[in-house]
């Protein structure tokens, strides 16, 4: 283990509490342990935790409480949750909850909960070189820019300046002529794509000189720099090559353009390791093939190179994270960080100090300075989700921020900038709340210079099956099953269904059903019993073709149980028994 994390066990049973952080001391873990919400909630205030062990019940609060103002002072801590009296309920409801990681039951197996804590380890080590990864790329990318620079500045011709850098630099470098002729190229990555100095760059060539031509024509066109565009391109050979690429200007020793200048860099396998890195996290994909999801794809993707503001709607549960998620992977800002802000989980008060950040004595609590998320996502994305939900004071000061990029902390009036893309998302809306006084007229229009609109579920239900059978195998890896799919009867039910919950909801009915589920297909008696409730609106013309066969059937699954019985067919317990009458139908 190359380091421990800090851990802190909460629990009221003093002899499970005390032994429980021995084992884990011996092992190399900084374990402190509380017995009390209250104090829990004050260590994570004054220090950092990687990860809680909770106990679901305690005298003075509830696991999920504690969970939750935990998480408010430290977003990236985990938890494990420990009991002594275990439920399907508490499990689900765990189960539902990323930032929970298991789920133990009393008398706590010390083995496995050192196995589990391992595996956390390792996997924050990952990450942690991922981000390490990328800051050292991001300093190399500055670093070796501003050495050009200079560079070019400080020679008396762009010749010298490129010999220099050419022998000293281990990145792709091109340089061409306003006629998009080549004058010079390293051997760097360049000598495999068939470009040749003295001979115009063609870009029906072949899909490298198509791109190395787009962003050359633009710096020859704008005469302005082009800086870590992300470019995907298919290997010959099979599988993907990811390159960053970065132009300039191409100035004489009298200042004057003379052409453009590209540098460029592979990342592969830097890619690489970060997909395998969020492989966990591979469910949230976008999954639809509707017409009107492909036109969100195709906005999406048109969006995701425009550095602008954009406005996501849409009801809940239609996946407006997993748009933002989109745009930032294909957006050049895609090796800077992503940061979230829940404008709705905060009071005004906590959401001013989480955006802008605030000093040490700014305001009680406040007992050292802390950065706010728009400093966080520096040169990132920033994406605010439920929008509508914040104060009028918030508002100001974010239309303020929008207009100009500036800030102040809380408590400071020294004014910072922000290089960052702010993209917002609401369920609400927004016009009809500025039409009634509750939201700042120039601010939604600053918010919606771009929009992309997410459809409804029932809008779109072409896409049910797809993402059915999506959930199915997400959760089929998730708990080790083997289920094949869903029956017609389950498909029917799902086509006819509203989905007032959107994809959220239908995941989560997939997802009882799977778990329920013994065999290798799920029927209607393992989804929710509160699904069927709302389907009780059945109508007369389809009670009444429901045959003999259908109730058979149905009897045989719910083994002879009257209410499960009448709550699939959306029928009253009255109305069966007619019909059971009325097919002289009794149990065998």
């Amino acid at each position: 283990m190359k380091h421990s994390p800090r851990l802190l066990i909460v629990d009221d049973d003093a002899g499970i509490r005390e032994t429980l952080r021995d084992i884990l001391q011996e092992k190399g873990f900084a374990a402190v342990a509380v017995s009390s919400g209250r104090e829990a909630i004050r260590l994570c205030n004054e220090n950092s935790f990687s990860v809680v062990l909770v106990d679901i019940k305690l005298d003075d609060m509830s696991g999920p409480d504690i969970v939750k103002s935990i998480s408010t002072l430290s977003p990236e801590t985990e938890y494990i949750y420990i009991t002594g009296h275990a439920s399907l309920d508490t499990a689900i409801e765990a189960i539902k909850q990323e930032q929970i990681i298991s789920y133990e039951v009393k008398p706590l197996d010390p083995d496995r909960l050192i196995s589990i804590l391992e595996q956390v380890m390792k996997r924050k080590e990952a990450e942690s070189q991922l981000r390490k990864a990328h800051e050292k790329l991001a300093l190399k990318v500055r670093e070796r820019t501003r050495e050009l620079g200079e560079a070019i500045r400080e020679k008396d011709a762009a010749k010298l300046a490129l010999d220099a850098i050419f022998f000293s630099i281990p990145d792709g470098i091109l340089t061409v002529d306003p006629e998009m002729r080549v004058l010079q190229k390293n051997k760097v990555l360049i000598s495999g794509h068939s470009i040749e100095t003295g001979r115009v760059l063609d870009p029906g060539k072949n899909q490298y000189h198509g791109e190395f031509y787009n962003v050359l024509r633009h710096t020859l066109k704008t005469k302005k720099p082009v800086r870590e565009l992300r470019v995907e391109l298919k290997r010959s050979e099979g599988g993907k090559q990811v390159l960053i690429l970065n132009t300039a200007p191409l100035l004489n020793s009298h200042n004057s353009f003379i052409g453009a200048l590209l540098i460029i860099r592979d990342i592969s396998e830097l890619a690489a390791l970060e997909e395998k890195l969020l492989e966990r996290e591979r469910f949230r994909n976008i999954v639809g093939k509707s017409r009107k999801m492909q036109e969100v794809y195709d906005l999406t993707t048109r969006l995701a190179d425009v550095d602008t503001t954009i406005l996501i709607t849409g009801e809940s549960g239609t996946g407006k994270e997993l748009i933002v998620e989109t745009l930032h992977h294909l957006s050049p800002r895609s090796l800077a960080p992503l940061v979230r802000v829940n404008c709705s989980a905060l009071h005004e008060n906590l959401l001013e100090s989480e955006l802008f950040g605030h000093i040490q004595g700014s305001f009680t609590g406040a007992i050292r300075d802390r950065e706010g998320r728009i400093e966080m996502a520096e040169s990132g994305i920033l994406f605010l989700d439920e929008i509508g939900e914040i104060s009028s004071r918030i508002q100001l000061q974010l239309l303020r921020f929008l207009e100009s990029r500036e800030y102040e902390r809380v408590g400071e009036s020294q004014t910072k900038k922000a290089n960052v893309q702010v993209v917002t998302a609401t369920n609400l809306d927004l016009a009809d709340r500025v039409r009634t006084g509750q939201f700042r007229e120039d601010l939604y229009y600053r918010l919606k210079v771009m929009v992309i609109n997410l459809p409804p579920l029932r809008e779109r239900s072409e896409d049910i099956p797809l993402l059915t059978n999506h959930f199915i195998s997400m959760f089929n890896s998730m708990y080790k099953k083997t289920i094949n799919g869903a029956a017609t009867e389950v498909l029917k039910l799902f086509m006819e269904y509203t989905w007032p919950g959107n994809v959220r909801e239908l995941k989560h009915v997939v997802e009882h059903a799977c778990i329920i589920c013994p065999g290798d297909l799920v029927e209607p008696v393992h989804l929710p019993g509160d699904f069927f409730v709302q389907h009780a609106d059945a109508t007369p013309e389809k009670i009444s073709r429901v045959t003999r066969e259908d109730i058979l059937a149905m009897l045989d699954k719910t083994d002879w149980n009257m209410a499960k019985t009448a709550r699939r067919f959306g029928m009253s317990r009255a109305t069966l028994y007619n019909k059971l009458k009325q097919h002289e139908i009794k149990r065998p």
